[in-house]
């Protein structure tokens, strides 16, 4: 249910902020990219949040403040806190992933249509 009602929150940022009545996962993976090749070159920096220097947490919290208008927690797991678990093979465009590496925490957001990987583990997203 919370998956549901997030997506719909995200639909209709995306609305307003395109103007448009409906908008494609063709669109919508377009619109991130675009927005991420905007960030090409921009170095890690820990706890930034701007082209200067960003983090990923900061990454994802700044694509989503411009392209929909979302203003999300700074810190990953903050953000992993307010989504819930979904099979890997249901990630569509748009979702943020949460995984964990073996220096920490992760978070990126997806630009796949679909995300196929051979095991059943839950995602955060």
């Amino acid at each position: 249910m919370r998956v549901i009602i997030l997506v719909c929150c995200l639909a209709v940022a995306v609305v307003d902020n395109v103007e448009a009545k409906s908008i494609t996962l063709n669109q919508l993976e377009q619109m991130l990219r675009s927005e991420v090749s905007e960030w090409h070159g921009t170095s890690y920096e820990f706890g930034g949040m701007g082209k200067s220097g960003v983090d990923c947490s900061g990454f994802v919290k700044a694509v989503f403040r411009n392209l929909f208008g979302v203003s999300l927690p700074r810190h990953s797991s903050h953000q992993a806190a307010i989504g819930i678990g979904v099979l890997r093979s249901r990630i569509r465009v748009g979702d943020i992933v949460f995984f964990k590496l073996s220096k920490g925490n992760h978070v990126g957001i997806s630009i796949l249509a679909v995300v196929s990987l051979r095991t059943r583990q839950k995602a955060r997203v």
